[in-house]
């Protein structure tokens, strides 16, 4: 009696909109369930910039050898990531000293950049983005973070806001730091 209703066209449409159903929701899940945190498996080389400062003077990477750097590519009109502004200034209060942290602002304009500087109170050097720089670091979507070891390597890779990825970076810079 079943194979009745299976032969019936109606029923393979319904089969494959249960399927494509059932799909999306596993897609989804395994999207939001991803870690927001990925640790390289074999550290890589942090690719070398110089770029300008909005409000000092340019900086390169290789200014910074010996500390551990924190890469944070964001824009102003990106809500997440500007809500996770609060998490890097938790983590250059947290780390003052050797911990530095770098905003690389892709905005089209200086004047936005300046204006979020000063309206967010960041409290550590933002830089103007090229699109070398942003085609070297930066993958798919903002925000991304990159922690970088003391000795140039990428140890972490931050692919969602540190706003929620808070714990598993703080991990993260507690571990290159020990």
């Amino acid at each position: 009696m079943l194979w009745k209703y299976v032969s019936h066209p109606l029923a393979w449409i319904a089969a494959a909109i249960i399927a494509t159903a059932v799909a999306v929701v596993f897609w989804y899940v395994s999207q939001s369930t991803t870690p927001a945190v990925l640790r390289p498996e074999a550290s890589a080389p942090a690719p070398g910039f110089s770029l300008p400062g909005v409000d000092g003077p340019p900086a390169s990477l290789s200014q910074f050898k010996g500390k551990v750097v924190l890469l944070n590519f964001w824009t102003t009109d990106c809500p997440p990531c500007v809500d996770q502004i609060t998490a890097l200034i938790r983590l250059r209060t947290r780390y003052p000293g050797d911990l530095v942290i770098l905003g690389i602002a892709v905005d089209t304009t200086e004047a936005r950049v300046r204006s979020a500087i000063s309206n967010l109170n960041i409290n550590y050097p933002v830089l103007l983005g090229d699109a070398d720089v942003a085609n070297d670091y930066a993958g798919p979507g903002l925000p991304r973070s990159y922690l970088i070891d003391r000795e140039g390597r990428i140890r972490a890779v931050a692919t969602a806001p540190l706003k929620d990825a808070y714990r598993y970076f703080f991990d993260a810079v507690a571990a290159v730091y020990r």
